[in-house]
């Protein structure tokens, strides 16, 4: 088991963009690319993110997809918040970055019944 803990500590990472190097930092979270072994890792990290919803939550690789149903809109406004921030929660306490301004709400409804605000952390998403 030693082999693994030296596989996953004291990484370092640098960017090359362009033919200009970044400076090399160290990693403290996550997993490293480029092996047969870190898809398994990645899956292992994020597996319990549906633990911590309400709704229907399905994972796909590093993309996460919430489902509420529900005839009071600000029923489904509130569940959907908490679950946002159960996200959020889970996120901090993993150190994984997730992206408020690349989530998106897609609202069916039978006709507009008003507005709702959701929100993942600060960051309102627009219905």
């Amino acid at each position: 088991m030693e082999w693994f803990k030296t596989y996953l500590t004291d990484r370092k990472q640098k960017v090359v963009l362009n033919n200009t190097d970044s400076e090399i930092d160290c990693l403290y979270a996550g997993v490293p690319q480029g092996s047969v072994v870190d898809p398994v890792l990645f899956l292992i990290g994020i597996n319990d993110r549906a633990d911590h919803t309400d709704g229907i939550c399905r994972l796909f690789a590093d993309n996460t997809s919430l489902g509420h149903s529900s005839n009071d809109l600000q029923n489904l406004q509130d569940m959907t918040n908490f679950d946002l921030s159960n996200i959020k929660k889970w996120r901090e306490d993993w150190l994984i970055t997730l992206n408020p301004d690349k989530t998106d709400i897609m609202l069916f409804e039978s006709r507009r019944q008003g507005n709702l605000t959701f929100k993942f952390g600060q960051t309102n998403i627009l219905s």
